[in-house]
């Protein structure tokens, strides 16, 4: 599995730095003075000067702690909304992780082997991701907080095609791309690259799930590889794909 790229985008986190530094500086643009070795002086020629320069520098304190807070209200709403996108991840993966043991639970009893063993597989990789997931929001000084929801089983084929193949396509295509933009825009490396991971995984578990519910029948239980750094899920082992070569067999 590839590192997380580094795009070398300036985000709007940079952008707000350098707006606020302007925003500073314009503060002072209305006092008489001259700058010396880039030091700034005041021009206190008569005694009304000076009371007008006093006035202004209150001012332009005032101005200046303004904008610093103001900056700082803005940097914490970013960090907010990739804190509030982890939780939201780290509740959705670990609803994943119990659905899909009560998942495998069924195919089992169905007699479809393999599948149960696909989806004991998944369940292993969400339970990864969600410790990724939570370990970015202890860094941020959050707790993880998930919300146990009792899954709905059906029958295997209509696990795969409608819960487990619908999920994942959403979280492929839709979820996980818009928290890795916001993570960008924030500047959270960290938050970006697990749910890089956690989106690679869930197209590959789509596919995985297609595939099974196109060639459903009665099997034996079957050997999957999960990586333990990323959760990626193999049927057909490749170390290259897992970060570290390190992964798990789940059968």
């Amino acid at each position: 599995m590839p590192g997380f790229p580094n795009t070398g985008v300036v985000g709007p986190a940079v952008l707000s730095r350098e707006k606020r530094r302007a925003e500073s500086t314009s503060c002072f643009t209305s006092i008489p003075g001259t700058v010396v070795a880039g030091v700034w002086f005041p021009n206190t020629r008569r005694k009304d000067d000076t009371m007008i320069v006093r006035r202004r520098l209150v001012f332009a304190v005032l101005c200046g702690a303004a904008v610093l807070l103001a900056g700082t209200s803005q940097a914490s709403a970013a960090s907010d909304a990739t804190l509030k996108n982890l939780q939201a991840a780290f509740n959705g993966e670990s609803n994943a992780r119990v659905k899909y043991l009560a998942f495998a639970k069924k195919a089992d009893q169905e007699g479809f082997g393999e599948v149960g063993s696909l989806f004991r597989a998944a369940a292993r990789a969400e339970e990864i991701h969600r410790e990724n997931h939570a370990a970015v929001i202890r860094k941020l000084g959050a707790e993880p907080t998930a919300k146990i929801e009792k899954p709905v089983v059906e029958t295997t084929r209509a696990n795969l095609v409608k819960s487990a193949g619908l999920g994942e396509a959403y979280e492929r295509d839709t979820m996980y791309p818009a928290y890795i933009k916001q993570a960008l825009a924030d500047g959270n490396k960290d938050a970006a690259q697990s749910f890089q991971y956690a989106q690679e995984t869930e197209a590959e578990h789509f596919k995985l799930f297609e595939a099974a519910a196109a060639d459903l029948k009665k099997s034996a239980a079957r050997d999957y590889y999960v990586c333990t750094v990323s959760g990626y899920t193999m049927a057909k082992l490749d170390r290259a794909k897992c970060p570290g070569g390190t992964y798990e067999t789940v059968k």
